[in-house]
């Protein structure tokens, strides 16, 4: 814990994880022949659904006494290819997306807690676009997936 920096600090945790990913495919050739100039089709393509890096950081507080802990956790990773678009028409990339959630949970006995959380708190927009060879941007999907709220009586044995 961050008890480590200053005594005051002894409930709180805090992560973090960083992942740099390189996931390509090999176009074929029977690929490159759907291109209108096959000796111009790229190499590689994009893996579908990879991003090229993913980063998570948490805030935690728990204390030993009262019961009562809370977090909060961030995840964004980066764009990565929705659907692969063979030749004539640009792939369809989902755009970073961040990701902010809250827990709590207050414990009421030895077998009983309550529990709540708030998910995707920045709302961001999940955008998904088609960039063409001479770098327009068009959008294909724009909205936004809202923010969620939960509540729960959590009962162990």
């Amino acid at each position: 814990g961050l008890g480590r920096l200053h005594p005051s600090l002894s409930a709180l945790v805090a992560g973090f994880n960083y992942a740099r990913i390189i996931a390509r495919t090999r176009l074929s050739d029977k690929e490159k022949t759907l291109y209108p100039d096959p000796k111009k089709a790229p190499r590689w393509s994009d893996f579908p659904g990879q991003s090229p890096y993913v980063v998570n950081a948490s805030l935690t507080y728990d204390p030993e006494t009262g019961g009562t802990s809370a977090a909060f956790s961030y995840n964004v990773f980066g764009r990565r290819l929705e659907s692969e678009v063979i030749a004539l028409w640009p792939d369809i990339y989902e755009k970073p997306w961040h990701e902010l959630n809250f827990t709590v949970s207050q414990k009421l006995a030895k077998h009983a807690s309550l529990k709540g959380s708030a998910k995707n708190l920045l709302n961001w927009p999940n955008r998904k676009n088609q960039t063409t060879p001479k770098g327009m941007d068009y959008t294909v999907l724009d909205n936004k997936k809202g923010v969620t709220y939960s509540t729960g009586l959590e009962i162990s044995f």
